[in-house]
């Protein structure tokens, strides 16, 4: 029962952080976003204390692989310039 505790924390911060942003944001990305990062987080740690061998770049490739497909080559308006518009305006 103690091994699912920190990992039981980790996600529930990324959630905590998740809805906030999304609910003040009024932007689903951020729903998503935390949500997958948290929970591949929290998997990871989970399977590392369980001394499973490649947990760590499970973990790894499906946060890098998420960051380069989702963010890089499909990026959302929430990377537009108008985020700086008051900068640049």
């Amino acid at each position: 029962m103690k091994s699912y505790l920190y990992p039981l924390g980790i996600w529930i911060l990324f959630e905590i952080i998740a809805v906030s942003l999304w609910l003040t944001q009024d932007n689903i990305f951020y729903l998503y976003n935390f949500t997958y990062i948290g929970s591949w987080l929290a998997l990871g740690i989970y399977l590392y204390s369980q001394k499973i061998k490649y947990a760590r770049k499970t973990v790894q490739f499906a946060v890098g692989s998420y960051m380069l497909v989702y963010l890089g080559f499909f990026p959302m308006k929430i990377y537009s310039w108008r985020a700086f518009g008051t900068i640049y305006s």
